[in-house]
């Protein structure tokens, strides 16, 4: 056991290191983190001044002005609508993890983290907004998706600045349900491209940049663009047979307009996205969901479960201990909180990974019970 405490303590002080690679493996593009463009994360803490504020506005201005004939009326169609997800499509909308916390500074999230344990297909989108500054655009946007629209982060998963610059959008973003296309946000990503292109092209960069990161993206988790995907759509007239929802089979490398009504994004980047998909058909030929527990602890796989290298070494070890070795990991971790002088910085280090060997533990036993 001594070792292992020394394994993780060695590891703490350890700079990153490269993960093992396939011989698949694309060339991986660089995503400025959130940090990097000065997120404002209070805007995704339900405990922030931003979200009082809002919270308070629902219930002096909202709440009181619904009348009982539209609150019910609203109640019966989201219950068909749910009813009808989940009888055709219970797989690809159940949530497979929900944390309610941020899993590194520990405040009570707006909206809570939802994790899918495969991720399906990919859908672009245009932001069709225009601005001089991609540190500008990204803030303005990232405010006016959490704040504004009440989403409680930024809708998209990742966003690509006009000479190619990718930006990481939705927080801790492997597996998670963002908010980028309304009854299609689980088991999808969502990418938006800058600028407003109803009668345009992407330039060059930004096209290159698409191209690296979908393909990246379905290497990672499975996506195979030849493969349809079921995407779920409000009915265009009444009379449907399933109104309100209904169904549309489309590619796994999808454009909004394909998942929702809407124009974005457009003809002309519609057309190149088509041609993204057909240059990577070979590529992504019999590629398989990464099912998320196994990505959690298969190192060719495993996403980066926090923002700091250091610590996600020690996860990455962590997760090849046997069963005994993680439940002994959590007792040492326990006799250490109980220690005096200890710092604030360790122990939020060890929480972290107290969180991680818990999780994967979780997923031992469920793969035991599924065995």
């Amino acid at each position: 056991m001594k070792k292992i405490i020394l394994f993780c303590v060695f590891f703490l002080t350890l700079a990153q290191s490269t993960f093992a690679i396939t011989s698949v493996e694309p060339e991986k593009p660089i995503i400025i983190p959130r940090a990097s463009w000065w997120a404002n994360e209070e805007f995704t803490s339900r405990e922030s001044s931003y979200w009082q504020k809002i919270l308070q506005g629902w219930s002096d201005y909202v709440a009181p002005y619904v009348s009982p004939e539209v609150k019910k009326a609203r109640e019966e169609k989201n219950i068909k609508i749910l009813n009808y997800i989940n009888e055709n499509f219970w797989k690809e909308n159940t949530v497979a993890e929900r944390e309610d916390y941020d899993l590194k500074d520990w405040y009570k999230l707006a909206w809570p983290l939802k994790y899918t344990q495969n991720v399906n297909a990919i859908v672009v989108h245009h932001t069709a907004d225009e601005y001089k500054s991609s540190l500008e655009w990204i803030k303005q946007i990232y405010k006016y998706h959490s704040i504004n629209r009440a989403w409680g982060d930024i809708g998209y998963n990742y966003v690509i600045w006009y000479d190619g610059e990718i930006f990481e959008g939705r927080k801790w973003w492997d597996y998670i349900s963002a908010a980028h296309s309304v009854w299609n946000n689980y088991s999808t990503l969502g990418v938006a491209v800058m600028w407003n292109y109803s009668n345009k092209e992407i330039n060059e960069e930004q096209y290159k940049s698409l191209e690296k990161l979908v393909k990246y993206l379905a290497w990672k988790y499975g996506i195979d663009f030849s493969n349809k995907y079921y995407y779920n759509m409000a009915c265009a007239w009444a009379a449907c047979d399933t109104f309100p929802l209904e169904t549309k089979q489309n590619y796994t490398l999808a454009w909004h307009k394909d998942t929702w009504h809407t124009s974005c994004p457009w003809d002309k980047l519609y057309t190149q996205i088509e041609q993204i998909r057909l240059n990577n058909l070979i590529f992504t030929a019999g590629f398989k969901p990464v099912n998320r527990s196994q990505a959690l602890v298969d190192t060719n796989t495993s996403p980066k479960v926090t923002s700091d290298p250091k610590i996600d070494k020690v996860v990455e070890l962590v997760a090849k201990f046997s069963q005994f070795e993680k439940e002994q990991v959590l007792e040492r971790i326990t006799v250490y909180f109980n220690k005096k002088n200890i710092s604030e910085k360790t122990i939020s280090e060890l929480k972290i990974i107290e969180l991680w060997v818990k999780k994967s533990l979780l997923l031992n036993n469920t793969s035991s019970t599924i065995n």
